[in-house]
């Protein structure tokens, strides 16, 4: 948590979609799995975890991830999965500078990637993600 209240440098950023997609990560207001569970808390803790599970890394083609030992059972889809873990986005991780991806793996609790030095080009890459996740259909 942000100890005082001030003006975050990534409300900065020119572009609307990519501020817009940071700051759903950075309030966890986006649509991600992990945001699923929270609307059905009478549900079992099962099938909570049922309705956060990455739906690309639990189909038959990616299945085999879960068979590695340090693969959470089902796989979730939270931020960390998305940002550092899940295949379906390498190529996006692939094409951002060797910094800002050491960042990415280094700051779990994620304050330098919101800072003026990286926010534009973290909020592009969250930005891209998003919409490989949840394309807009005509």
């Amino acid at each position: 948590l942000n100890a005082g209240i001030s003006f975050e440098p990534y409300l900065r950023i020119k572009s609307h979609k990519d501020r817009k997609c940071l700051t759903q990560l950075r309030t966890s207001s986006h649509r991600l799995s992990k945001k699923d569970y929270k609307t059905s808390p009478t549900s079992s803790d099962a099938v909570k975890m049922c309705l956060r599970r990455c739906e690309f890394c639990t189909t038959a083609n990616v299945n085999l991830l879960s068979e590695l030992p340090f693969a959470e059972v089902p796989i979730i889809e939270d931020e960390t999965h998305v940002l550092i873990f899940c295949p379906r986005y390498h190529h996006l991780r692939s094409a951002l500078d060797t910094s800002l991806k050491s960042l990415i793996l280094i700051d779990l609790e994620r304050h330098q990637l919101f800072s003026s030095q990286y926010a534009r080009k973290m909020g592009h890459y969250v930005k891209n993600i998003l919409e490989l996740r949840f394309p807009k259909t005509k």
